[in-house]
């Protein structure tokens, strides 16, 4: 995986209307509570000055990510390649809590489900009983899709910090932020670990755990990614990677167990789909892969061709060439910065009040 390069051949984003079926019925954000603007803890000065490799990283709990109205929506939207221009405004909110170095939280074992945030205690206690699911990288006892179906809500920004330290798998003095525009979003994996990271304007975004009211939308792109996790594996364990044609891969991942990460449907047919409607994030993994072999596969020009007989648009490279953003003039375009919040603790964070801001 890693950030795709702006190719001369256009960027292919499969159609809304055939990536639906994967995807919950249209849903506005909740925002339950008070959110910081994430451009109050950059200079505007350094900001300005700023290249996209230059920008702060940081991990981001309890996320969702939306459109320029507010709707949930999936970061299959936002191209995975730098420098595309893209037609589609998604913008986030989360608890944001600083890179302490390393930047390898976050990460989702290739084996296991997401975890997301648990539903706060109705009673502001943590006792015994309470979800609690493990931290990064760790397996959680449910999978995603179970988890979306409970209506409690998120943990709140800094529960830990009144002489509790981490809460929640949330490191203390972390706070909740509403984001600049997504401008690019990359999925990477190490020694078994999926890692999947956006950029805004002003950061680096490593994703650690979804929202509840989000995780519907974060488990297909998830699910996709282990696929080609899977594929890779199944091409690179090959005499030669040229041997198994898109039939055959679309053939063995049906006969996956149901227990698999990657397992998507027994029927061939809808594994055909799944793969192909989902086919950038698939493509985007063989595209830094360093078996060259595996990267130059039948299978990645055989699924290119079939996702350009699917509805899709063509995004092509920016004529300018990527650089410095000019948010800091322009301003934070979230729709959630004149929201008000629905929870029943929402309050107002000053900005001044965490030791995030510089």
């Amino acid at each position: 995986g890693g950030r795709g390069k702006g190719q001369a051949a256009p960027y292919i984003r499969i159609s809304q209307q055939e990536i639906a079926e994967d995807y919950p019925l249209v849903k506005t954000y909740n925002k339950e509570e008070e959110e910081t603007d994430e451009l109050l803890l950059v200079d505007p000065e350094d900001l300005a000055m700023a290249h996209p490799e230059d920008l702060p990283k940081r991990l981001l709990y309890d996320f969702a990510f939306y459109d320029a109205e507010g709707f949930l929506a999936t970061l299959e939207l936002v191209p995975m390649f730098n420098g595309v221009d893209h037609d589609v405004a998604l913008f986030g909110s989360g608890v944001c809590a600083e890179d302490e170095g390393d930047f390898l939280l976050g990460g989702v074992a290739a084996a296991a489900e997401p975890a997301t945030a648990p539903a706060a205690d109705p009673a502001g206690t943590s006792g015994a009983g309470s979800s609690a699911p493990g931290g990064a990288g760790e397996q959680p006892g449910g999978s995603a899709g179970a988890a979306a179906g409970g209506e409690g809500r998120s943990v709140a920004a800094g529960e830990g910090e009144k002489g509790e330290g981490e809460k929640h798998g949330i490191p203390a003095g972390a706070m909740r932020l509403y984001l600049s525009q997504v401008r690019e979003w990359l999925i990477e994996c190490a020694c078994d670990m999926l890692f999947i990271t956006v950029r805004t304007d002003a950061a680096w975004y490593r994703l650690v755990r979804p929202s509840q009211q989000y995780a519907p939308w974060y488990k297909p792109v998830l699910k996709a990614a282990q696929v080609a996790i899977t594929i890779l594996r199944m091409l690179s364990e090959e005499s030669r990677a040229s041997k198994l044609s898109f039939n055959d891969i679309v053939k063995r991942l049906a006969d996956l167990p149901d227990s698999s990460p990657a397992f998507i449907s027994k029927k061939v047919e809808r594994v055909e789909r799944f793969v192909v409607v989902h086919g950038q994030i698939v493509v985007n993994q063989f595209t830094h892969f360093p078996n060259k072999a595996v990267q130059k596969a039948a299978f990645v020009d055989q699924l290119k061709a079939m996702m350009s007989q699917r509805k899709h648009n063509k995004l092509y490279m920016s004529k300018v060439k990527p650089g410095k953003s000019n948010v800091a003039k322009t301003g934070n375009a979230n729709p959630m910065r004149n929201r008000a919040a629905t929870g029943l603790k929402a309050k107002p964070m000053a900005a001044t009040g965490t030791t995030m801001v510089k």
